[in-house]
């Protein structure tokens, strides 16, 4: 399972790399425990997920700013990033349709 799992962060990070600018700033909902945070040390780069436990271990692993909070009320203003990523988030939301028309998925 983690061999999987590093390989899904792996995709992910290289996914993102291709649609960021090098001075982008990016705001990653449902961090968890810090991977594309990881490979994104060269950006300025916030992490936000809804459980205490990954926080903590997010910060702990990697220097970016991680904090508490949820996609539906993010303790960061949007309009602060250039690029907002979600990953494997939308998984665990009831209605990410709904979530994305109410939020915070908007193209600048």
């Amino acid at each position: 399972m983690t061999v999987c799992l590093e390989r899904g962060h792996r995709r992910e990070a290289a996914y993102v790399r291709q649609h960021i600018d090098a001075d982008d700033r990016i705001l990653d909902v449902g961090c968890g425990i810090g991977s594309l945070e990881a490979r994104f040390s060269d950006h300025h780069l916030i992490g936000v997920d809804r459980a205490a436990d990954l926080v903590r271990t997010a910060s702990e692993r990697v220097s970016p700013s991680i904090v508490f909070g949820n996609a539906r009320e993010l303790p960061v203003a949007t309009d602060t990033v250039d690029v907002i990523v979600f990953g494997t988030t939308l998984s665990f939301i009831d209605n990410p349709r709904h979530q994305r028309r109410d939020s915070l998925l908007e193209e600048r």
